[in-house]
Order: C-alpha cells, then sequence, then structure tokens
C-alpha cells in the first residue's frame, strides 16, 4: 500500500511494506521534498541497524507528517516484530483549526535490534509539592488525578438558532462552519 501511494507502482507479494526504497521504483512523488526526506531516512536507518548493539533499542520522534513511512521503513528494516510501542505525546492543549482538528501530539516509535534487548524501566517519581497543586483531586479508592482543560481557545460570535434565539457558542467551539 505505501509503495502503491508513493511509488506508484505495484505490491509484489504479501507484506505491503516489503522492498519499500530497495527497489528502486519508479519515482513520482507529488512532493519531491518528501521523497529526499524519505531516502535520507531509509538510508539513515540502515545505518543505524547495523551500528545498533545487539541488546539495543532506539526511539524515533515524528510528527503526523511523516510517522505512517517512517514506521514502514523501520518496519522494513528492523522487521514488524522489532516494533515494540508506539507512544504519543501530548505537546499542548486542544485547539481547533480553521479546517480540520487540531495538531496536539507527536509520535515516539520504539523499536528493538533483537528480542534480547535492554530495557531500563523508566521512572522518577513527581514532587510531593507538585502533586499537592496539580493532582487535587482523588478517586474512591485515593488515586489521584487532575482537571484538564480540553476546550480550543477563543468563542466565536454569537449564532441565532431557531427558537432558541441568539446563542454565544462555548469556549473553543468554532462557529464559523455551521
Amino acid at each position: 500500500m505505501v509503495e502503491q501511494l508513493i511509488c506508484n507502482q505495484q505490491v509484489v507479494g504479501s507484506n505491503p511494506t516489503a522492498g519499500f526504497l530497495s527497489k528502486g521504483c519508479n519515482w513520482e512523488l507529488r512532493e519531491p521534498l518528501a521523497y529526499r526526506y524519505l531516502k535520507w531516512f531509509y538510508e539513515t536507518v540502515l545505518l543505524l541497524h547495523e551500528l545498533l548493539h545487539e541488546t539495543g533499542s532506539f526511539y524515533v520522534h515524528l510528527d503526523y507528517h511523516v510517522a505512517h513511512y517512517a514506521k514502514a521503513i523501520l518496519d522494513e528494516i528492523f522487521g514488524g516484530d522489532r516494533f515494540l510501542n508506539q507512544i504519543i505525546w501530548k505537546r499542548t492543549s486542544s485547539h481547533n483549526e480553521a479546517t480540520r482538528y487540531g495538531n496536539v501530539h507527536d509520535i515516539l516509535l520504539f523499536y528493538a535490534k533483537t528480542e534480547g534487548y535492554i530495557w531500563n524501566r523508566v521512572f522518577q517519581p513527581y514532587d510531593a509539592q507538585y502533586v499537592e497543586q496539580y493532582y487535587r483531586y482523588r478517586e474512591p479508592n485515593g488515586r489521584r488525578f487532575m482537571s484538564d482543560n480540553l476546550t480550543g481557545a477563543g468563542e466565536g460570535p454569537a449564532r441565532t438558532f431557531g427558537e432558541r434565539g441568539e446563542l454565544k457558542p462555548a469556549k473553543g467551539v468554532k462557529t464559523s462552519s455551521f
């Protein structure tokens, strides 16, 4: 599938990502910059695979523009079974865009070279003052949580809604598409 989208060439075999960039297909990308980046990424990942220790693992930090293509390349070189996790990093609270959902997160892909990779647990406890300040609410079992703002910024103009009359939208609701 990726090869069809990027390469404009038939997929051969059952693995749609096999030979993604290695087959030397006839590239007809609409965005030459994307091709150059993916070619560089492919070559870099090949080198990373060669240099990474057998017990090594790594993270790749990407945004929505290329994460899906990068995963196909990583799966081809390291193998889909070496993909361990996709981690979503929320960079900001929600916000609205004029023509789409707000872009609020980045993606981290976590891979290992072999099954024998070393896992170092990542843990750092929050400072007690931070917990008291931000995690003020408690569930019945005592577990703490924070209240967070899930709306976007701004309100927009008041609109007329039939019998209900003129209403001002709630914070974060864009009404230009109504």
